[in-house]
C-alpha cells in the first residue's frame, strides 16, 4: 500500500473511543455555557475566499492557510480563522439585527504551519464566542465572565488563570516602529523587499510567539534603534499584576 494511503498527513489526527467521547462532552459543556448566556451558535464555511482572511488576520497569518483555486480562478482557503467569517456575517447576514449581537461557534481550523512545538497540529478544534457592537467596559466584562464560566464548566474542581490582552497596546507600538523605519526593509528570511504593512504583520506574529531573536532581526533590518528594540523585548516578557501595569506605563508612550 502506498505510504500516502497507509498514513494520514503530518499534523492531522484520529480521535476515537473514550478520547472522542470526552472531546464531545467537553465541547457540549462549553457550548451550553455560551447558550445559557444568550449566544447563538453559528456555523461558517470550511472553505472561503483567501482574501477574507488576509483582511481579517493579516497577510502574514493568512499565508499559513491551505490555499487552492476554484474553477473560476478565485483563490480559496481552508479556514485558518473563524472570527474573520463572523465579522463578515455581522456586517451582512446580521446587518439589521440590533446591537449587540452574540454569536458562538465550534469549528475546525486549518493552518499549514511548520512543526514548532510538541503539540503541533495543522488541524485544531476551536470553541469561541463573539460579542459584536458592545464597545464599552461592560462588553469586556461580559466576555471575561463568560470565559471564567466556561472554564468552571470544564474543570469545576481546579483553579485556572485567564490571560487578558489589549490589541491597541501592540498596535500602537508596531505602528510607531514601522513609521520610523524606511518605506521598505530587507527581509533576510525571504531575500526581498517587504512593505511596512507586511512588516507589521510579521512583527505581530513574532511577538505573539515570543520570538525575540526573530523580532530583533526584523527590527534591526528595519533600522529601528537599539533602545526601542530593547523596550519591545521587555514588553514581550512583561507579566505580573499591578506592578506590571506600572512598568507598562513606563514603557509605552504612544497615544493609542
Amino acid at each position: 500500500m502506498p505510504a500516502t494511503i497507509a498514513k494520514i498527513p503530518n499534523g492531522m489526527s484520529y480521535h476515537f473511543g473514550t478520547e472522542a467521547s470526552a472531546r464531545r462532552e467537553l465541547e457540549q459543556r462549553v457550548m451550553c455555557v455560551f447558550a445559557d448566556h444568550g449566544y447563538e451558535e453559528i456555523s461558517t464555511p470550511t472553505i472561503d475566499y483567501h482574501a477574507l482572511f488576509e483582511r481579517g488576520i493579516g497577510a502574514h497569518a493568512a499565508a499559513q492557510a491551505f490555499r487552492f483555486s476554484d474553477e473560476a480562478g478565485d483563490t480559496l482557503a481552508l479556514r485558518p480563522d473563524v472570527t474573520s467569517q463572523i465579522a463578515r456575517a455581522a456586517a451582512t447576514v446580521f446587518a439589521t439585527r440590533p446591537r449587540p449581537v452574540r454569536l458562538c461557534y465550534a469549528a475546525n481550523v486549518f493552518r499549514a504551519q511548520a512543526r514548532a512545538v510538541a503539540g503541533w497540529r495543522r488541524e485544531t478544534r476551536q470553541l469561541g464566542c463573539e460579542l459584536i457592537g458592545a464597545d464599552d467596559a461592560r462588553g469586556d466584562a461580559e466576555i471575561v465572565l463568560l470565559a471564567a464560566a466556561a472554564m468552571r464548566a470544564l474543570c469545576p474542581q481546579k483553579t485556572f488563570l485567564n490571560t487578558l490582552s489589549d490589541a491597541e497596546i501592540l498596535n500602537g507600538i508596531v505602528n510607531g516602529l514601522t513609521r520610523e523605519s524606511s518605506e521598505t526593509v530587507s527581509s533576510s528570511a525571504h531575500g526581498q523587499d517587504i512593505a511596512t504593512s507586511t512588516m507589521s504583520d510579521q512583527l505581530r506574529a513574532l511577538i505573539d510567539k515570543r520570538d525575540q531573536p526573530g523580532a530583533g532581526e526584523l527590527l534591526e533590518n528595519a533600522k529601528v534603534d537599539a533602545p526601542r528594540r530593547e523596550a519591545l523585548f521587555q514588553l514581550m516578557h512583561l507579566s505580573g499584576k499591578r506592578d506590571a501595569l506600572q512598568r507598562l506605563g513606563d514603557l509605552v508612550g504612544n497615544e493609542r
